[in-house]
């Protein structure tokens, strides 16, 4: 299935969080290129407002368990887990940048959702950030935010280069007998050669080509941006379970939504396709601000919620 989405967000409203997102890349340009702690602060303020909604519960895995929160709406259902795994090219992101985004996602789907805090390049390269969105599947399978239980049915869903990160989770997890119930990719970047067209427009306030491009040295230095692990777009994606994917026509990612969309409606993949009009890439987290962002957070969580 594929669903234009036109915007309702007012003019006002979009121009702020564009001139928001404009300036988050002047001081991410200004900034020294090896201050990475810098760099992952600036990120960190991308959101105008990250804070969590009301009636969520934030709970540490702790322990031995795979490095993250889980994340708990009063009323759901420990039982119906969905891992989360985050953007910002692989050496950012936390979260106090996706708090709100999060708790949107498990009070629309009514589940709990586990934050995975994977380890970031470049002080851990590939595959370490694999490895991490991994275990804290696998692990999800017997383990919850309250005990350790049998779940009854485990998701994966994950935004840019995290996006990238669940769909490799699904398909090694797949290929390990695991069952993935279904997967949310928003604004994927799956891609790491950075091929689409769209690559080539210049209309996000924030993402270009060249930081795109630069992801796979930073991450995987020496290893071939086309392999599957880093790109599963060119993945054999036969046996998954459902997938819906949300892209904008804005993106200069925008191209992977596309082909991902295609490939898997090639390999027999149950797919949903939701294509937004003119958003910046990280539009999913402005939920406070954009209509649109709302609206995108309950489709995934409709198409996650437990039936």
């Amino acid at each position: 299935m594929i669903a234009a989405r036109s915007g309702t967000a007012s003019a006002a409203t979009r121009t702020a969080v564009h001139a928001h997102l404009r300036a988050c890349a002047e001081e991410l340009a200004a900034a020294d290129p090896t201050d990475v702690h810098r760099i992952r602060a600036i990120i960190d303020r991308m959101a105008i407002d990250a804070r969590p909604v009301a009636n969520v519960n934030f709970v540490e895995s702790g322990g031995a368990a795979p490095r993250g929160v889980w994340v708990l709406p009063e009323g759901a259902s420990p039982d119906f887990r969905i891992v989360y795994c985050h953007g910002c090219s692989f050496m950012a992101g936390s979260l106090n940048l996706y708090a709100g985004l999060v708790s949107r996602l498990a009070v629309a789907a009514n589940a709990a959702v586990f934050f995975v805090d994977y380890r970031l390049a470049p002080e851990h390269r590939f595959p370490a950030a694999h490895q991490d969105c991994l275990e804290a599947f696998l692990w999800s399978h017997t383990h919850g935010p309250q005990s350790s239980s049998q779940a009854q049915a485990c998701f994966l869903a994950g935004d840019s280069c995290g996006a990238g990160l669940a769909l490799s989770t699904a398909l090694a997890a797949s290929r390990a007998g695991a069952t993935v119930a279904s997967v949310v990719l928003l604004s994927p970047f799956i891609d790491l050669t950075v091929s689409g067209e769209s690559s080539l427009q210049e209309r996000d306030p924030l993402v270009t080509a060249d930081m795109a491009r630069a992801c796979a040295p930073l991450y995987a230095p020496g290893l071939d941006p086309s392999d599957t692990r880093l790109s599963p777009l060119f993945a054999d994606l036969s046996g998954l379970g459902p997938i819906q994917i949300q892209g904008s026509t804005a993106d200069p990612l925008r191209d992977d939504a596309l082909r991902l969309a295609q490939r898997a409606h090639r390999a027999g993949v149950r797919t949903e396709l939701h294509l937004w009009d003119g958003l910046p890439h990280a539009w999913y987290l402005f939920a406070t601000e954009l209509a649109e962002a709302r609206k995108g957070i309950e489709l995934a969580g409709q198409f996650l919620r437990p039936v």
